[in-house]
């Protein structure tokens, strides 16, 4: 798939910074053109290993873009983001002739029944995810101020778990996690902005 844009880090830029002009402008090129067409040019030996370096971000990158391209294309084919309901149909529901007070009853039950399903639902993805965090990410799991249920939520409306669960290994694989940070939440969110740049 070839793309239109990419995302150049500084970091790239300081660590080629102080190679050669020939060098430097090997690279560049190279990653320009890896990052666009996934073509990765032969490079001379100084230049291949800082090339080796910048590969692997934007491997990354482009896994991550192909997944959003997916999901978005997925979602397009269920018919996109449900349609806001128009407003006659608003008013029609103003109109409508009053229920007797014992519909009114069923519909509180099944709203309540609704909400406690939907509560236990939640309560059930929290628990694995937890579970998961036990097994896989143990030490973030000691850290002095673990996930809530509420954090959990936040974080999973906003990044897809595959995104999740692959820092969560990192902060797990970080030796200083818990004499450095104190709570999985904050720390989670910086780590993801840092990702994200």
């Amino acid at each position: 798939m070839e793309r239109k844009s990419f995302v150049f880090y500084k970091d790239w830029r300081d660590a080629i910074m102080d190679l050669p002009n020939e060098i430097r402008l090997e690279v560049y090129d190279s990653i320009i053109e890896y990052a666009l067409s996934g073509k990765q040019r032969t490079l001379k030996s100084l230049a291949s290993v800082a090339f080796n370096f910048i590969k692997l971000q934007i491997d990354r990158d482009t896994e991550r873009y192909v997944s959003i391209v997916d999901r978005n294309h997925k979602n397009g084919q269920l018919g996109g983001r449900p349609k806001k309901p128009k407003e006659t149909q608003k008013t029609q529901v103003v109109f409508e002739k009053p229920k007797k007070p014992d519909d009114d009853n069923d519909d509180d039950n099944d709203f309540k029944e609704k909400e406690s399903n939907k509560e236990k639902e939640n309560q059930s993805r929290f628990a694995k995810f937890q579970q998961w965090i036990k097994e896989n990410a143990p030490n973030v799991a000691k850290m002095k101020e673990p996930f809530t249920e509420k954090q959990f939520d936040a974080i999973v409306e906003e990044y897809q778990m595959q995104d999740i669960t692959s820092l969560l290994l990192e902060m797990h694989n970080y030796k200083d996690l818990t004499k450095k940070n104190v709570s999985a939440n904050l720390t989670f969110k910086k780590w993801m902005k840092i990702r994200n740049r």
